[in-house]
C-alpha cells in the first residue's frame, strides 16, 4: 500500500501512501507503478491501501464503469424501470429490466418488488417501463380485469349489445347497454350509434339487447310509425270501425273498414 522511490530512506514515515482509488499488494515497492487501480464497480476514498479487498463494492442498485475510482459518487444509480440485487455491478446492463406488465418509477433499486403491476383495464409487451404511462389502455369496446397484462388480446370486447367509448375499462359493467328500443349484433362496439332502433311495427322494451328478435311486433288491430319504440303502449289502435290482421303494421293504411252490416 506504499512506496519510496528514493535511497537512503531512514523512516517508514518515508514511505509514500499509494493514491485512493488503488491498491497495492507489493512490500518494498519502489514506484508507484506497483498501484493497481480499484476495478470498475468498486472505489476507495482511503489512500494506501494493501488489497484489493479495500476497495469497497458499489451498493445494490448502483453501477460504476470508471477503474481507479475514489469516490462513491461514481456510483450511478440503476435509472427508473430497472433494478440491480447485487453489489460490485460495473455495467448498466447489470441493472435488470422490470417485466413486461411491470413497471417502476424508483431509481437505484436494489428488488423486483419495486417493478408495480400494470392495473386492470391497461396493459404493456415492453420492459423496463419507468411509469404507469407505459401501460397501455385497453382500447374503446374493450375491457380487462387483468393485472399485469403483457398483451392487448386481454382486452375483451364488450358484449353484443352493450358498447364503450371510453378506454382503459376494468371490468365488464363498464360496458354500457343499448337503450330499450335498439338492439346491436356488434362484439366490441365503440359507440351508442351501433345500437340499432327496431323498427317501425315493432318495439322494445329491453336494454342490452343483442338481437333484432327482441323487438316485439304490434298485434294484428294495432300499428306503429315510428322506430325505436319501447312499449307495447305505442302501439297505436285502429280507428273504430276498421280492423287489421296485420302484426307489426307500419301505417293506418293497414286498417280497413268493417263490411256492411258489421260494426268494431
Amino acid at each position: 500500500g506504499k512506496y519510496v522511490a528514493t535511497t537512503g530512506s531512514d523512516a517508514e514515515t518515508d514511505c509514500i501512501a499509494c493514491a485512493s482509488g488503488k491498491f497495492s499488494t507489493v512490500s518494498g515497492a519502489t514506484s508507484q507503478d506497483t498501484s493497481q487501480p480499484c476495478a470498475a464497480g468498486k472505489y476507495s476514498s482511503s489512500a494506501g491501501n494493501a488489497a484489493e479487498s479495500d476497495c469497497v463494492l458499489c451498493a445494490a442498485g448502483t453501477y460504476s464503469t470508471s477503474a481507479g475510482a475514489s469516490d462513491v459518487g461514481t456510483c450511478q444509480q440503476c435509472v427508473a424501470g430497472k433494478y440491480a440485487v447485487t453489489q460490485g455491478n460495473d455495467n448498466e446492463d447489470d441493472c435488470v429490466l422490470c417485466g413486461a406488465g411491470k413497471y417502476s418509477v424508483e431509481e437505484g433499486s436494489v428488488s423486483s418488488t419495486t417493478c408495480m403491476l400494470c392495473p386492470a383495464g391497461k396493459h404493456s409487451s415492453s420492459t423496463g417501463n419507468d411509469g404507469e404511462e407505459d401501460c397501455i389502455l385497453c382500447s374503446a369496446g374493450t375491457y380487462s380485469p387483468s393485472v399485469g397484462a403483457v398483451s392487448s388480446s386481454t382486452c375483451q370486447p364488450c358484449r353484443a349489445g352493450t358498447f364503450s367509448a371510453a378506454r382503459g375499462n376494468d371490468d365488464h359493467s363498464d360496458c354500457q347497454a343499448c337503450g330499450s328500443g335498439k338492439y346491436s349484433g356488434v362484439e366490441g362496439s365503440a359507440a351508442e350509434a351501433n345500437c340499432l332502433l327496431c323498427d317501425v311495427g315493432t318495439y322494445s322494451s329491453s336494454t342490452g339487447a343483442s338481437s333484432l328478435t327482441t323487438c316485439l311486433s304490434c298485434v294484428a288491430g294495432k300499428y306503429l310509425q315510428r322506430e325505436g319504440s319501447q312499449s307495447e303502449d305505442d302501439c297505436v289502435d285502429c280507428d273504430r270501425g276498421k280492423y287489421s290482421t296485420a302484426t307489426g303494421a307500419s301505417s293506418a293504411e293497414t286498417c280497413v273498414s268493417c263490411g256492411a252490416g258489421t260494426l268494431s
